[in-house]
């Protein structure tokens, strides 16, 4: 399970921060099944119920049990309806996994991905002496048994964005998020909707923009786009019978893939 990402390290401390049930009946068995043939019972038993044990701790470790040493450190920052201002600024930069998306009300929130990888826990610095207030994100290094894929963010739909991220392997969904200007770096995938539009948007990497089929929508640089947007002089739209409501600019030497799809309500 941790070979094909689903578990993380971390599990270790758990079976030794219960060792009377995880270790000790199947010590119990290695040393009757030594010394005593007449015992089968015992050694049936103990290994039954050890093997249980170690079959049943991943379960508890995937669904986050709480008594488990690995869900004993808290790995969330929550700040949702705890910041008065309408405009932020925020700014992530991690070689880890963001799984980006909205949430009802003001402010943030930000957890751990529950999936083994090498990035630390996250950690937010609010700097209030310039205007918009900034949002720092940044790692808080720990123990590699407890190191995660990624994170999650969570960002106010009562807010107006100005967002600044990079990250590696990430889905970005922006529906229902007022942005204002964004600027996007590395690699994942990208979902945009038709109502909030935004000032400036700017991606450099390797991205796949999913775009509402009703969003007239301007892109300028290099990419790959639908059959049906219209190459002009100033970029690619993809409504050629409507002005266009917003613009996303593709920096040099990035790989961007825009396809349209039906946004889901």
């Amino acid at each position: 399970m941790f070979s094909f990402g689903y578990l993380r390290a971390s599990i270790i401390y758990d079976y030794v921060a219960f060792w009377p049930i995880s270790f000790v009946p199947l010590v119990i068995h290695f040393i009757v099944l030594q010394n005593d043939k007449r015992l089968y019972g015992l050694k049936f038993y103990s290994l039954i119920f050890t093997l249980f044990i170690f079959v049943f701790f991943p379960f508890l470790h995937l669904f986050k049990a709480s008594f488990l040493p690995t869900y004993s450190i808290a790995t969330e920052v929550n700040r949702l309806n705890q910041i008065k201002e309408k405009d932020l600024i925020f700014t992530l930069d991690t070689q880890g996994t963001v799984l980006l998306t909205s949430i009802s009300g003001k402010g943030y929130m930000l957890d751990i991905i529950n999936r083994p990888g090498t990035i630390g826990f996250p950690e937010s610095i609010e700097v209030e002496i310039i205007e918009p207030k900034q949002i720092l994100v940044r790692e808080v290094n720990v123990d590699s048994l407890l190191k995660v894929a990624g994170w999650e963010v969570k960002l106010g739909d009562q807010n107006l964005w100005n967002i600044n991220i990079f990250s590696l392997g990430s889905v970005l969904n922006f529906q229902n998020i007022n942005l204002n200007n964004v600027s996007l770096s590395g690699t994942g995938e990208i979902y945009l909707d038709e109502i909030h539009e935004f000032k400036d948007f700017v991606l450099n990497g390797d991205f796949t923009v999913y775009v509402p089929s009703n969003l007239p929508l301007l892109v300028e640089g290099s990419a790959e786009v639908p059959d049906d947007w219209i190459e002009a002089t100033i970029g690619y739209l993809s409504k050629t019978n409507q002005t266009y409501k917003v613009k996303i600019k593709v920096l040099n030497n990035s790989e961007v893939t825009f396809e349209d799809y039906e946004e889901q309500q």
